[in-house]
């Protein structure tokens, strides 16, 4: 432990008497201590409040408090604060709907707004950036009543159908000779086309003209010269003889 020298005591100039101990800060210290050398450099040191800040007591007992802030608005599940125009804490109530909202916010260029929920609109969506170069931004353009799944979105931003993906035919009929009878004509949907014999007189056949030029066949009765002439054979008879 360190000790100072509290008194000297000289005769003739020389040192006949010394008395030590540490300084009593009350009697033996006078004057302003300096920050440097552990004091406050004030006779009275104290706290100055500032901002938002109170002071009460003295020193070396002061009591220092917070006078700032606000009172939180906030009362319910999903509550927002902003500020408003006072200045002051607002509370925005959260979307109570079972539609999904947005916090939205128009300023003016200048000054901001409060804000508010909303669901989101066309002219909210951003345009989508230009693909490269020469290429202008632009959004996907209305499908229309024409839009559908055969439809595909086109470069030049038009709703087209994919190549060779079929055309507009709406409806398919189906013809055929008339000793073939035709069902599920005509197919407007989906459906199946079928062909299926007529019926026809008995003992007719199917075959092209009796003379004359060629021409498509239909059924008819046989004529002598759908036939064949007749061939001769040699025909060998026995004659058997036998009792009866």
């Amino acid at each position: 432990m360190s000790t100072f020298i509290k008194s000297l005591t000289f005769n003739d100039g020389i040192c006949t008497a010394a008395s030590n101990g540490n300084p009593n800060l009350a009697t033996d210290v006078t004057g302003i201590l300096p920050v440097a050398n552990g004091g406050t450099n004030t006779a009275t040191p104290s706290i100055v409040a500032g901002t938002g800040i109170s002071v009460t007591g003295t020193w070396p007992n002061q009591t220092i408090t917070a006078t700032g802030g606000f009172s939180n608005p906030m009362t319910t599940l999903g509550d927002i604060i902003y500020e408003n125009a006072t200045p002051a804490a607002t509370r925005l109530a959260g979307n109570t709907t079972s539609t999904k909202k947005f916090l939205t916010q128009t300023g003016t260029g200048s000054v901001s707004a409060a804000p508010g929920w909303s669901t989101i609109a066309a002219a909210d969506m951003p345009v989508f950036v230009a693909s490269g170069a020469s290429h202008a931004p632009g959004a996907v353009p209305d499908p229309g009543a024409s839009a559908g799944t055969t439809h595909f979105l086109r470069e030049d931003a038009t709703w087209a159908v994919p190549p060779n993906s079929g055309g507009t035919v709406t409806s398919v009929a189906l013809s055929l000779p008339s000793f073939i009878t035709v069902s599920g004509s005509p197919v407007t949907t989906t459906g199946t086309l079928t062909g299926t014999l007529a019926t026809q007189t008995a003992n007719t056949v199917f075959a092209g003209p009796t003379s004359g030029s060629a021409a498509a066949p239909t059924f008819r009765n046989l004529s002598a010269s759908d036939l064949p002439p007749p061939v001769m054979t040699a025909v060998n008879l026995s004659l058997f003889k036998g009792n009866i």
